[in-house]
C-alpha cells in the first residue's frame, strides 16, 4: 500500500466532536462512539454553511497528555470543510487545520477493518518512509465510494507528514 503525497490548503472543519479510546488499545471504544456520532452529524448537517467540497470528514487528533483521562484517548470530529467565517451552530466544534502535506492512502474493504490500514501506516509505512508524522490531525475523507461500509467500501485516509530530518 503506497500513498500519494499531496498538498491540502488550510481547512476549517465544522462538526460534532467526541473523545474516544483508540482502536489499537485493549480498552478501545471507538466502535461504540464514532458510528453514532456520524448519525448525529448527518441529522444536523443542514445547519452548516455549504461545504467547500464533496467530502464528509472524520478528523482525529491526539490530546495533550494533561487533557487525557486514558493514555490512548483521542479526539474525533465528524465534519465538513466550510468557509473560515462560517457560523458555528450550537453544540458544534471547529478545528482549523493549516495547509499541510499529507500521505493519502486508499482504504479498501469493510470500515470495520480501517484500524488495520491505520496500523499499517503507523507501524510499517511511516517507519520505512522518508516521512514522519507532522503532529496534526489525521483525516478520513468519505464520499460515494464509501457505499454501505462493506466489502466494496473505499475511503481516503490522510496522514499529515513532513520530511524526516537527518537526525531522525
Amino acid at each position: 500500500m503506497n500513498p500519494k503525497i499531496i498538498q491540502l490548503p488550510a481547512l476549517t472543519l465544522l462538526g460534532l466532536e467526541t473523545l474516544f479510546i483508540s482502536a489499537q488499545s485493549p480498552d478501545a471504544n471507538n466502535l461504540a462512539l464514532i458510528p453514532p456520532l456520524f448519525g448525529r452529524f448527518f441529522a444536523r448537517r443542514a445547519e452548516l454553511a455549504p461545504a467547500l467540497d464533496a467530502f464528509t470528514y472524520g478528523a482525529c487528533r491526539c490530546l495533550p497528555s494533561d487533557q487525557r483521562r486514558h493514555a490512548d484517548e483521542l479526539a474525533y470530529l465528524v465534519c465538513a470543510s466550510v468557509d473560515a467565517d462560517a457560523p458555528v451552530p450550537a453544540g458544534m466544534t471547529v478545528w482549523r487545520v493549516p495547509a499541510l502535506t499529507y500521505a493519502l492512502f486508499t482504504h479498501r474493504g469493510p470500515i470495520a477493518r480501517l484500524s488495520e490500514t491505520i496500523s499499517f501506516i503507523h507501524g510499517t509505512w511511516l517507519l520505512h518512509s522518508d516521512y514522519q508524522h507532522a503532529n496534526r490531525p489525521e483525516l478520513e475523507r468519505y464520499d460515494e465510494r464509501f457505499g454501505d461500509g462493506g466489502e466494496q467500501c473505499e475511503l481516503d485516509y490522510l496522514v499529515p507528514v513532513q520530511t524526516k530530518t537527518a537526525t531522525d
